[in-house]
């Protein structure tokens, strides 16, 4: 991840900062991810990007309301580093021809051969987790022609052509691993990432019947060591302790977290030193600083 972040994004690790000729995305301003293993312990990183230059959601429909030529210029450049469809009939090519470019041949011809492998989504038994009828990754995308801004709903949206999800050809060629690129651009592109990112935070591994037992388990074995404790608090106190060392037996560990505390590699991989923040510290801030409104 750190050789993707120096070579493909421009980041310059020493400076803390982005080099003076940027990446494939172009400068960035400062960036944050965090790794997370899947049920089958396997890692996947979360990255948040902030580009120098990024315009908050409304500054950016101001300038989209104002000007068509703002509006043209900014949907070339999201459309130039975010990709949607792959190539379509890429016909072999003679190398002793003229006029003959190979290597931009090659690149198209793996460009499909990757995308078509790792960015095309198939429909599994993870789709429908928790419940779900549909996909819950509404995949595929529906068919967007042509990027346009809406501004009576001023709503920015992108282009889709193929259904895949949303790609940059460089890391996907060059990294060899699928992702998902997503361009924030709204509060309710916002709303849904704050969402995203909370549900994650905040999810049990168990479900409502596994944590139900368990609680009542806890509840029994309390009841066996509180005859001899005489106060309400204490009493409480038992149960409490006792339901969270059923909670702590039944929490799984993978090897691959396991190994990675004992050697002190850090989850966390970001631009600048951060500050861990409690729910209740944050609300504070917003408040203090931003009131209600």
């Amino acid at each position: 991840m750190k050789l993707i972040f120096k070579c493909l994004f421009g980041w310059d690790f020493d400076k803390r900062r982005s080099s003076l000729e940027g990446g494939i995305l172009g400068h960035i301003e400062a960036f944050y991810s965090m790794d997370e293993l899947t049920e089958r312990g396997s890692y996947h990183r979360h990255c948040l990007l902030t580009m120098k230059g990024g315009l908050n959601p409304e500054e950016l429909h101001r300038r989209m309301d104002d000007s068509d030529e703002f509006t043209t210029r900014f949907f070339a450049y999201v459309d130039g580093i975010i990709e949607h469809h792959l190539p379509e009939n890429i016909p072999n090519v003679n190398a002793e021809e003229e006029n003959v470019n190979v290597l931009v041949h090659e690149i198209e011809k793996d460009l499909k051969s990757m995308g078509e492998c790792v960015q095309r989504h198939k429909h599994g038994p993870v789709c429908y987790k928790y419940g779900h009828e549909e996909c819950r990754f509404s995949m595929p995308l529906p068919e967007v022609m042509e990027s346009f801004y809406d501004k009576i709903k001023r709503c920015v949206v992108f282009k889709c052509r193929d259904g895949l999800m949303y790609f940059n050809r460089w890391i996907l060629i060059l990294g060899r691993f699928n992702h998902d690129l997503k361009c924030i651009l709204s509060g309710k592109a916002c709303k849904a990432a704050m969402f995203y990112i909370t549900d994650y935070i905040t999810k049990l591994s168990l479900k409502t019947y596994e944590v139900l037992s368990l609680l009542s388990d806890g509840v029994i074995n309390a009841n066996r060591s509180i005859a001899a404790v005489g106060a309400n608090k204490l009493r409480a106190q038992v149960v409490l302790q006792k339901c969270l060392s059923q909670f702590a037996r039944a929490q799984q560990v993978h090897a691959q977290h396991a190994a990675r505390v004992i050697r002190g590699q850090p989850e966390v991989f970001s631009s600048h030193p951060t500050v861990a923040m409690k729910s209740g510290g944050m609300m504070y801030y917003i408040r203090t600083k931003w009131g209600y409104c």
